[in-house]
């Protein structure tokens, strides 16, 4: 997922059992030079078409310093329902997200 020709431009890594038996969105990444050309939102789909109907529940991370990245899941419709402090890196938190896919 992520590939324009022989380029790969991203990736998403899915723990389907992930957090309190739903799916967890363990790592998604987007290729610096191409960020803002929707191929987070397209991993995104594919992970969420991929759980709707057998899942009600999506949550992944996301670094409180990592402000474009959360806006993106906030314009998604997550929402921030847990915080992890400390926790990758000292001084910042790890912000838990949530979507309902029902």
């Amino acid at each position: 997922m992520g590939i324009e020709g022989e380029q790969r431009l991203g990736f998403v890594l899915l723990a389907e059992h992930g957090l309190a038996g739903s799916p967890y969105i363990a790592s998604i990444a987007v290729d610096a030079a191409a960020r803002g050309r929707g191929i987070g939102s397209a991993l995104l789909d594919f992970v969420e078409e991929r759980c709707r109907g057998s899942h009600q529940h999506l949550f992944l991370l996301v670094s409180s310093f990592n402000r474009r990245a959360r806006r993106l899941y906030e314009r998604r419709g997550y929402r921030q329902v847990g915080e992890i402090p400390d926790y990758a890196v000292a001084g910042h938190s790890e912000c838990i997200m949530h979507k309902r896919l029902g």
